[in-house]
């Protein structure tokens, strides 16, 4: 499963045929290919219809040349990866989880770019107050980590610096700081600093 925020997560983004990648036989007249996943939004989880709802991506049947077909099939999965995880889409409600700051970030320290970030979010009290928790329990376990290179704890660093590995370390930090980090808190971390790093960097 893959998790977002607020206790949703889905499956895995499949294909039809399955070998779409690797295909080298031209398509048949009138061959339809299927991109799909389900999408759990725990506000529904009482709902048959919404709870694991069956989503479908259109839009790659109309390309006929096998080559085409597989760049759009390509980029219609990104997209929506992009839009689960970056953007906090729900294709349930149809809405985004999280509304992105408009205007540009300033040049600032990790620290102060997440904190920047958060002051311009909009969303429900119960994601804002998540957030923060996120937030602190992050940066504390960036003020444990020094980088040598720049001489400055890990939540000093300019956030354009601050590189995918160093995500991880820091993860991997919270998880010794604290008994309590599961994996289910790991991936609610995880699924609020991809957005947030995609809006701040």
């Amino acid at each position: 499963m893959h998790y977002t925020i607020n206790g949703c997560y889905h499956t895995e983004i499949k294909v039809i045929p399955a070998n779409w990648k690797k295909r080298r036989k031209a398509l048949k007249p009138g061959e339809t290919w299927i991109i799909y996943y389900r999408y759990y939004d725990p506000q529904f989880r009482e709902s048959p219809e919404l709870w694991g709802k069956l989503i479908r991506l259109k839009g790659m049947n109309e390309a006929k040349q096998l080559a085409d077909r597989q760049r759009i099939t390509q980029d219609l999965i990104t997209q929506e990866i992009d839009l689960l995880h970056k953007r906090m889409w729900n294709p349930v409600t149809g809405k985004f989880m999280i509304e992105m700051p408009t205007e540009k970030s300033p040049s600032f320290s990790l620290e102060k770019a997440l904190w920047w970030a958060f002051e311009r979010t909009k969303c429900i009290q119960q994601t804002k107050t998540d957030i923060k928790s996120v937030i602190n329990g992050f940066l504390s376990a960036a003020d444990e980590l020094f980088d040598t290179e720049l001489m400055l704890p890990y939540s000093k660093i300019p956030v354009k610096k601050f590189t995918r590995s160093k995500v991880y370390l820091t993860l991997d930090k919270c998880s010794e700081l604290n008994a309590r980090f599961s994996d289910n808190r790991f991936n609610v971390y995880k699924a609020y600093l991809s957005f947030f790093r995609s809006n701040v960097s």
